[in-house]
């Protein structure tokens, strides 16, 4: 049989070259392999997240290296992209890079990302997921596990050529209507604070706010303002250029919120008005969202229409044009007519002679009623004996008061010992009440009884035991609760109650202080602090005038 020179030539070639294309082949399959992330109980990669993450981002990769565990057994690494000055960016790594990372590989899909959308792309060796704002972050984050992660115990692993891009469908974290205003969705935000500002209430406070949000609509948590996120409630006096604020200036209770470039400012000067803000910001969630003008919002406190309102309003800001005296009582009005004192008969003085806030003394008896009383013994101001916290409130009516401060000679009347209850209606809506006689322990006890009576507003707790910072935490627990703040007034008669003062800026607008101090301190305090000073001028008649303290 005869082969001719071309045919054999055709299958030598055969010979030789298909071995080599089958090689190639075998070693294009190769590069097409899929990545291993585990196998036989160990982990190849590792995830990674930006060195400032939003709390609820890294609960959910705790979460997720939870479920990974469960599925296959493998505990996956989490570690931060934080890298020491002058040390490089690590190449060559496995990772599962989480969001804005400072590896390549996140900027680029971040520049291949959508609006509205998140993308899990491999490069490389490397996978990266990133999402238009953290909401869809932890969706993105979700689904990879969800859909890659699978029960294998022996090996799970991923496509090489991954690339998943996913526009979520309805996700308008922002939406301009048109008619100078947008509306936010605030679910898809992150509450920011500066931990550094002189606000120093402004890091508890964004806490509670988001913990309350959190209770209405999914705000993810609260984080320093070293963390970028895309859409952020920029919270205080935030140390960024993207926070915004008014050149208007903020009364005691006043606050200011404005929309700019995905991030939403909110500012004011006291404690009290962040609560305002806040309430402001959980009341105007509707359906969609919550609308606001693009101009800015600055809102003023109402003080209602309550006879006090012109008090309260010049006692929260004591710098304002006439708002330098308030006329306070001692123990209710006990001179004129010689009325028992901290009796109903005082406080209705009070309220006849238009006193602004009333001085009053708290007790409480042995089966927990609240009364008036300034001695803890019922001895000097009724007559009768003994311990008011070892009597029972029947067994304490059974006495009378005494007229004017009470003693071994004062009359006997047929007044009695009038509850907390019962002093609050009589001055309900007219003045303040000045609590004394009060340890922190006590406040929250107290503060129900002015919460059930509606009458917080009235409310003014007075101490020298209550650090700033642990007012603070009180304050914020009420914030959270959405629950409104009583006034506060440290008591502080130390030498050093400049420096004291500066700490309860924002927190106070009055404090009880010595008639020892100087007129530049007080000055100085009430200026620099916006503080009033409350010093007690019984029996100094020199020092019981205006002209004083010109």
């Amino acid at each position: 049989m005869k082969i001719s020179v071309r045919l054999l030539c055709a299958i030598l070639a055969l010979t030789f070259i298909l071995p080599l294309s089958l090689t190639s082949c075998k070693k294009e399959e190769a590069d097409a392999e899929p990545l291993v992330i585990c196998e036989n109980g160990a982990s190849h990669y590792a995830f990674v997240h930006p060195d400032k993450t939003n709390p609820t981002l890294t609960k959910t990769l705790f979460a997720v290296r939870d479920t990974i565990k469960d599925k296959t057994g493998v505990t996956m690494i989490i570690n931060s992209d934080w890298v020491r000055p002058g040390d490089e960016v690590p190449t060559g790594t496995k990772e599962i890079l989480i969001g804005d990372t400072n590896r390549p590989e996140s900027k680029q899909a971040a520049s291949e990302l959508k609006a509205g959308s998140y993308l899990i792309k491999v490069y490389g060796e490397r996978i990266a997921i990133v999402a238009d704002g953290d909401k869809l972050l932890i969706e993105a984050v979700n689904y990879f596990v969800d859909t890659y992660i699978t029960s294998a115990k022996d090996k799970v692993s991923v496509p090489s050529d991954l690339v998943y891009l996913k526009t979520a469908d309805g996700y308008m974290p922002v939406t301009d209507n048109g008619d100078g205003t947008v509306t936010l969705s605030l679910d898809t935000f992150v509450v920011v604070y500066d931990s550094a500002s002189k606000q120093k209430y402004a890091a508890a406070v964004a806490k509670a706010f988001a913990s309350r949000a959190a209770k209405k609509y999914s705000v993810l948590g609260a984080t320093e303002d070293a963390t970028v996120n895309k859409y952020e409630i920029l919270f205080g006096a935030c140390d960024r250029d993207q926070f915004k604020t008014t050149s208007q200036k903020f009364m005691f209770r006043d606050f200011f919120v404005v929309y700019s470039d995905n991030k939403l400012s909110v500012s004011a000067s006291s404690i009290y008005g962040y609560e305002n803000a806040i309430n402001f910001l959980i009341d105007g969630f509707g359906e969609k969202g919550i609308t606001i003008s693009k101009d800015g919002e600055y809102k003023e406190y109402d003080y209602g229409n309550s006879e006090y309102a012109d008090i309260f309003k010049n006692f929260d800001n004591p710098t304002a044009d006439g708002a330098w005296m308030v006329n306070v009582s001692h123990r209710g009005d006990y001179v004129t007519n010689s009325n028992p004192e901290n009796s109903i008969l005082a406080y209705q003085s009070c309220v006849d002679n238009r006193i602004d806030v009333i001085e009053t003394d708290l007790q409480k008896t042995k089966d927990g009623v609240w009364v008036i009383c300034h001695d803890s013994k019922i001895d000097r101001t009724t007559d009768g004996s003994g311990d008011i916290k070892n009597m029972t409130y029947e067994e304490l009516m059974a006495y009378n008061l005494k007229e004017g401060q009470g003693g071994k000679n004062a009359a006997v009347t047929t007044h009695k010992m009038p509850t907390l209850e019962e002093i609050i209606e009589v001055a309900r809506g007219k003045c303040l009440f000045n609590l004394d006689k009060l340890t922190p322990d006590m406040f929250q006890e107290v503060y129900d009884v002015f919460e059930k009576e509606n009458a917080v507003d009235s409310a003014m707790f007075k101490t020298n035991k209550m650090p700033a910072k642990d007012l603070i935490k009180w304050f914020a627990e009420l914030i959270e609760d959405g629950r409104k703040l009583p006034v506060f007034c440290p008591m502080i008669y130390s030498n050093t109650v400049r420096a004291e003062a500066i700490a309860f800026r924002g927190l106070s607008s009055m404090l009880e202080t010595s008639l020892d101090h100087n007129k530049e301190t007080l000055t100085y305090i009430l200026n620099e602090c916006g503080i009033r000073s409350m010093c007690l001028t019984a029996l100094n008649l020199d020092r019981e005038n205006f002209d004083f303290y010109q």
